[in-house]
């Protein structure tokens, strides 16, 4: 490691530890190896992933969830403008907070995106318009019924109820 040039600052500045290349440069070169050695030898390279695998499973995993929640922080904040509520009833608690398709076209997305998360989808595609954030009982009731009954009461000016006792409520 050269001695005028921190280590801190030359990473922050983007340059690689071991070799002081470019890190955009240095992954471009270690992927485009990977692809050569796949190409070369794929058991050799499918028993080393297996075996790095087996012996890092629990740090994967743990990093893939994180992953998983970070993502879906930052869609949910972007598409409530960094509010986190539901668009049609105002829930903010971010367990009941998730991804509506404005158009009513939920199904036929996630079988164009697969298995793919969409969360992570989201992010990938810069933000597509034609989302939006609600609660899981706003979207369950919008794909079920076509309607929320929090939009009705909106539109028909009644206040919002509450029902705390089971035996009152009439179907």
């Amino acid at each position: 490691m050269a001695t005028c040039h921190p280590d801190r600052r030359n990473h922050a500045l983007g340059f690689c530890k071991s070799c002081w290349g470019k890190r955009e440069d240095v992954k471009a070169r270690r992927q485009e190896q990977r692809k050569r050695s796949l190409l070369v030898n794929p058991h050799r390279e499918r028993a080393a992933r297996a075996r790095y695998m087996a012996t890092h499973r629990d740090d994967i995993l743990r990093h893939d969830e994180l992953r998983r929640r970070l993502n879906r922080a930052i869609v949910i904040d972007w598409y409530s403008n960094g509010g986190r509520r539901c668009a049609c009833c105002s829930e903010s608690r971010s367990e009941f907070l998730t991804i509506d398709h404005l158009n009513n076209d939920g199904n036929k997305h996630r079988r164009q995106i697969s298995r793919e998360n969409i969360y992570g989808w989201l992010i990938r595609n810069d933000f597509p318009s034609g989302f939006r954030v609600l609660c899981l009982n706003c979207n369950w009731s919008l794909g079920v019924r076509g309607y929320c009954p929090h939009q009705m009461q909106n539109s028909f000016g009644l206040a919002q109820q509450e029902t705390t006792d089971v035996d009152s409520f009439v179907p």
